[in-house]
């Protein structure tokens, strides 16, 4: 029997239309035509357009292509795979270079809905690299993008559009270097969009390597990129409900001074994200922003990533490695987990949550290492109905801030904590082991076998500026050594103030050279009656 491979969409053979600036005749592999216009003049929509480098140059090649339904635009210099009802059929690299094109006047290539680009080198082009106004699925892969847009209007170097129903970009094996405004822009209405970038390299660009606008249902994902000696990394803005995953990236000499090299801006939701396995580092501005402006549901998984030596930009604790930002708006429920990172030598916090509220936070906290940074370890400046805090076997050393904290002022009506096997030591700048300045109604602390030692503050210290509640406090076989109570607190061990009512335990803990001038324990408060001290 003779199976025929032919095209699965269309159940028609495939036709390839060839291009090579050497030669002067009819698109065919013996004589291919010398231009792209004769190629696209020629051409119907379902095509393969392959070309040729021939003499290197882009002569014939410089006044770009708009391609139909369909096509392939695919170079020489790269192999390709081509799909048909017999499987996948492997064409190999024809030529050792891949062919050369521009547009002098306007966009090198402008795309219709689907199309699939491969093996090309595009460069210097007036307007767009690669436009797609009517995007529905697009490939783009194995290409290097340079320079394109005129210099006194700045430009997008990839720009794809997506309206339709739904949308897909794939983005895969890219080389793209100075870019005068975004190396990939995605602006996207479509009810339901689907993005990958991977294994691609961003570099030299003048505002952000990724940026991505969602107005619906979006999956993003970016994995395995390299992105450097730019002014700005990633940033993806989300309308709708929303999946990220942000993996195995390098982000450095990212030099914005109030720009994130990893940023995610949320309006409604809910959101998935996960950050995981990336190298983030010498940026000028911390490392990640979470940006989650009303948001109904978060879910953010932070794990494993190397966060070190970032400078903190124009700001102090909104420069942190790592800030949550609810930009004054209320977060229904958020789920932050950050584990197995390792974050230091930043000149700001490891973590930093401020400006908005939370009607149910969950945060837990293991395996990290955060030392030596400028700032303190994890610290939150939300208000919240609930806050359920964990942080389990972290290594918090050396800083210059409180290694956990929750602000004075702030109003956590109930906070539920779990504080386990910790090494939180050698934290200067008047730093506490673990502090709770907020107000509230109800502090529940179970804080057990952790090392805090050499620390200037207090050791384990709670104190509002008004009151909170009710406190309740299991603190057991804690080592406690040497902290020094420079913050002139009641005592350099166990703090415990300003409570209405308290019960709990503190057993079986070791403390030994404290502040001499006070205490190791001390439980009272003036808003009781009486005063209890």
């Amino acid at each position: 029997q003779n199976n025929v491979a032919i095209d699965p969409t269309t159940n028609e053979p495939f036709y390839f239309v060839f291009v090579d600036n050497t030669s002067n005749s009819l698109g065919t592999y013996e004589s291919p035509y010398p231009t792209l216009n004769l190629a696209e003049v020629n051409s119907k929509a379902g095509d393969i357009i392959y070309i040729f480098p021939g003499d290197g140059t882009t002569t014939g090649m410089d006044s770009g292509i708009v391609l139909k339904a369909n096509q392939k635009l695919w170079g020489s210099g790269t192999p390709h795979a081509l799909q048909t009802t017999q499987g996948a059929i492997a064409i190999p690299a024809l030529t050792s270079t891949m062919p050369s094109i521009t547009n002098l006047t306007g966009s090198a290539i402008t795309l219709d809905g689907i199309n699939d680009i491969s093996g090309l080198k595009i460069a210097n082009c007036y307007d767009h690299a690669i436009f797609g106004p009517a995007a529905k699925n697009i490939s783009i892969s194995d290409c290097t993008v340079d320079n394109s847009g005129d210099p006194t209007y700045p430009i997008d170097q990839i720009n794809l559009i997506y309206s339709d129903t739904t949308g897909q970009a794939i983005l895969d094996r890219l080389t793209v270097t100075n870019s005068s405004l975004n190396g990939i822009f995605i602006d996207s209405s479509a009810t339901d969009m689907s993005v990958t970038i991977n294994n691609s390299t961003f570099e030299h660009g003048e505002v952000y390597g990724i940026n991505g606008n969602f107005a619906n249902q979006a999956s993003v994902t970016i994995k395995n990129n390299l992105l450097t000696n730019s002014a700005n990394g990633i940033a993806l803005n989300f309308n709708g409900p929303a999946t990220a995953l942000i993996s195995g990236n390098e982000f450095n000499a990212i030099n914005s001074i109030s720009e994130k090299p990893i940023e995610i801006i949320t309006a409604a939701g809910p959101i998935t994200a996960t950050i995981e396995n990336n190298n983030i580092h010498d940026n000028t501005c911390g490392g990640i922003l979470l940006s989650l402006n009303n948001t109904s549901d978060a879910q953010i998984n932070i794990e494993n990533n190397i966060i070190t030596n970032n400078d903190h930009g124009a700001f102090d604790h909104l420069g942190s490695a790592i800030v949550i930002y609810p930009q004054s708006t209320t977060i229904d429920n958020c789920h932050l987990v950050l584990a197995n990172n390792t974050i230091t030598d930043n000149t700001g916090d490891a973590l930093y949550s401020t400006d908005g509220s939370f009607n149910t936070l969950t945060f837990e906290a293991t395996n990290n290492t955060i030392t030596n940074n400028g700032g303190g370890g994890l610290l939150f400046n939300n208000a919240c109905d609930v806050f359920n805090f964990t942080a389990k076997n972290n290594v918090i050393s050396e800083g210059n801030d409180n290694a956990i904290l929750t602000a004075g002022g702030v109003l956590i009506d109930t906070m539920n904590v779990i504080c386990d096997n910790n090494q939180i030591t050698n934290n200067a700048h008047y730093a506490n082991g673990i502090a709770f300045s907020h107000n509230g109604t109800n502090l529940n602390m179970t804080i057990t076998n952790n090392e805090i030692s050499n620390n200037e503050g207090t050791a384990i210290f709670s104190y509002s500026g008004s009151e909170i509640t009710n406190i309740s406090a299991n603190i057991d076989n804690n080592m406690i050594q040497n902290n020094q109570n420079s913050n002139v607190n009641a005592t350099g061990g166990i703090g415990l103030e300003q409570f209405i009512n308290f019960t709990g335990a503190i057993t079986n803990n070791t403390m030994s050279g404290n502040d001499i001038s006070t205490p190791d324990l001390y439980i009272g408060s003036t808003q009781t009656t009486p005063p209890v001290a």
